[in-house]
């Protein structure tokens, strides 16, 4: 396995600052105003390497510069240190990499912040998960990386993922979507309306729930649910859940 020797700083006081179409890391006293009076405060590297999603730094040859433990533990990885300056997706069958590699050098070719539905294999074991990947700015506000937040569909509920990514202020509330259900009054998302019952199943199948535990939970039958669902799916013009999911969310970037 190729190690890049050089590594970026990453710092654990470091701020992981919104610039230009991604993030850039700055030292506290370089940043020019204060954070956002909705967000708690921009958060330090520290603080995203303690979140329970997957979070990481790649430089642009996609070599690991920084990475959590939740990131390390689902590749087997038993002492971060030893493997900084590695490429993670070595870890992986070819076939999984190179689609992955495809949506890094996206990332960093067009310039924005992307959402991917990924697919990984370890050990015979494969798990799906919604990325999450920024342009990563270095000093000279030239592109050097990216940083990643990758969500496990299934072993953790999307929605606490999302609104721990939001509170940092990596996106975007633009709606109350994932607001508790007093405020549900319907949505509109894209330009589409949603009714009040809609946008309630909608915002627990964003919460990973099956339509069967959504019947239960709403007193209502599976094939109403079904209903709603088939409709819901009709007016944002997608063709299954992983589609719906992922529109949902970009309307966060």
């Amino acid at each position: 396995m190729a190690v890049h020797k050089k590594l970026l700083d990453t710092n654990n006081e470091l701020i992981l600052h919104r610039f230009g179409n991604g993030v850039k890391l700055i030292k506290p006293v370089e940043r020019s105003n204060p954070p956002c009076s909705i967000l708690n405060a921009e958060p330090t590297v520290e603080d995203i390497l303690k979140t329970d999603f997957h979070s990481y730094f790649l430089n642009i040859e996609g070599a690991v510069q920084n990475m959590n433990e939740a990131g390390a533990s689902a590749f087997g990885i038993d002492s971060i240190k030893s493997f900084l300056g590695k490429e993670i997706l070595k870890l992986i069958p070819h076939d999984y990499a190179a689609q992955i590699k495809k949506n890094d050098r996206q990332v960093m070719t067009t310039n924005k912040t992307l959402i991917f539905e990924e697919e990984f294999m370890f050990k015979e074991n494969i798990f799906n998960a919604l990325t999450i990947k920024f342009p990563w700015y270095g000093e000279d506000n030239k592109i050097i990386g990216l940083f990643g937040c990758t969500i496990e569909i299934g072993k953790q509920p999307l929605v606490n993922a999302l609104t721990k990514v939001m509170q940092m202020g990596l996106l975007i509330p633009a709606t109350h979507l994932f607001a508790p259900k007093k405020y549900w009054s319907g949505q509109k998302i894209n330009n589409v309306h949603l009714s009040k019952r809609q946008a309630e199943i909608l915002r627990f199948v964003v919460r990973g729930k099956s339509l069967k535990e959504i019947s239960q939970l709403l007193n209502l039958s599976k094939r109403t649910v079904e209903h709603y669902f088939e409709d819901i799916k009709n007016k944002m013009l997608v063709f299954s859940k992983a589609e719906l999911i992922e529109k949902v969310i970009d309307f966060f970037i």
